[in-house]
């Protein structure tokens, strides 16, 4: 009865669920893998294995090549711990597309409704270069379980070797000395340099310099254009990295988000300003003595207005005065104590506060006055 159990427990648990075999239609399999007793030698890699830990199932239950753990019978959970090696073939294999090969597989994992806790194309396995995934899964009966997959390219012979460990959830971390005494021992017996090759490591655009421009506020979702610089090279969009917004709508500050795709990885993010609608100078006139009064737009969704005056163009810093107008509804104020006989230079901008900021508009154009 405990044989039974232990040998569909271990079937359905992680042999024929895919932690022990890759996805089908993902690759084709070929040259199959026997287990020999003690050191197994398959088709260009070698193992050893502690026959007293490590049963051989893989005639038993179909496949290619596979082991249950049989070193502790003090827990029947023990018996769903399990391992295997596949020898794949992958047409075309190289550096720059394993990353999308690892991809393909995570995803199909995903669409046989495991769970993918991690996943990296950028990994090493007894010094070899190495993909990897750790997932947790439902067996066919109901079962937690927890697996994790190695996955080996040798570009040389255009082939993958599917290194996949795992076990019931509630002893995983209990058989994790155990996994890695035994993958520990995995070597492959091809050329060093051609299976030792490292896989094209993406580059992280985190320190890319963003350039994105402020926006004037529309009343719709606002995407300015983002230029993507990674040292000296302009990254294309689409290709390198995607692009998504958030609060751009409203006037304040919004965050442009980049993701690196591709060859890329990372997120950098940006912000800009959404600022208010200018206001324009509509009339400057001076009907006293050492007054004028400036009339402008109005623009609806403000918090108030500034007019700046100046007795020069450029608005010097020394020459230049400025009056707050709060109100929206209000268009106009009186500039006091002018210097008779003088030119004044007047603009005025719009600002609106938000959460204790202020936002500004642009200046409008200026309009002069000789004072009276």
């Amino acid at each position: 009865m405990l044989k039974k159990f232990i040998t569909s427990a271990l079937a359905a648990g992680l042999v024929l669920t895919g932690a022990a075999a890759l996805p089908e239609g993902t690759v084709s399999f070929d040259n199959a893998i026997i287990a020999q007793a003690s050191k197994v030698s398959g088709s260009g890699f070698t193992m050893n294995i502690d026959s007293a830990k490590w049963e051989n199932v893989a005639s038993s239950i179909g496949a290619d090549f596979a082991y249950r753990y049989i070193g502790d019978s003090s827990d029947a959970n023990y018996a769903t711990a399990s391992f295997n090696v596949i020898s794949t073939s992958s047409s075309g294999l190289n550096k720059n597309n394993f990353s999308d090969f690892m991809d393909t597989l995570k995803q199909t994992y995903m669409n046989q409704g495991n769970t993918v806790t991690s996943c990296s194309a950028n990994s090493s396995l007894n010094g070899y270069s190495a993909g990897k995934i750790s997932m947790d899964m439902k067996s066919s009966n109901g079962m937690s379980l927890k697996a994790v997959m190695y996955t080996v390219p040798d570009y040389k012979n255009g082939k993958v070797y599917a290194i996949t460990y795992g076990s019931q959830s509630s002893v995983f971390s209990k058989m994790s000395s155990e996994f890695n005494n035994v993958i520990g021992t995995f070597s492959l017996n091809s050329d060093p340099h051609s299976s030792k090759a490292s896989v094209t490591k993406k580059k992280s655009i985190k320190k890319a310099k963003l350039t994105v421009s402020d926006r004037t506020y529309t009343g719709k979702a606002l995407r300015p254009k983002v230029t993507v610089k990674l040292g000296s090279t302009v990254l294309t969009k689409s290709t390198s990295y995607t692009v998504t917004f958030k609060n751009n709508k409203n006037i304040g500050k919004a965050t442009v988000i980049v993701k690196g795709k591709g060859a890329y990885t990372g997120t950098v993010k940006k912000t800009f300003k959404i600022t208010p609608v200018k206001s324009k100078v509509t009339k400057v006139a001076s009907t006293k003595a050492k007054t004028a009064k400036v009339t402008f737009k109005k623009v609806s969704n403000a918090t108030g207005y500034e007019v700046k005056y100046s007795t020069k163009k450029n608005f010097t810093k020394a020459t230049s005065k400025t009056v707050t107008v709060k109100g929206a509804k209000k268009s106009s104020t009186t500039l006091n104590k002018l210097t008779s006989g003088k030119t004044y230079y007047v603009k005025v901008r719009t600002y609106k506060t938000v959460k204790g900021k202020k936002y500004y508009s642009k200046f409008s154009a200026v309009k002069s006055i000789k004072v009276k």
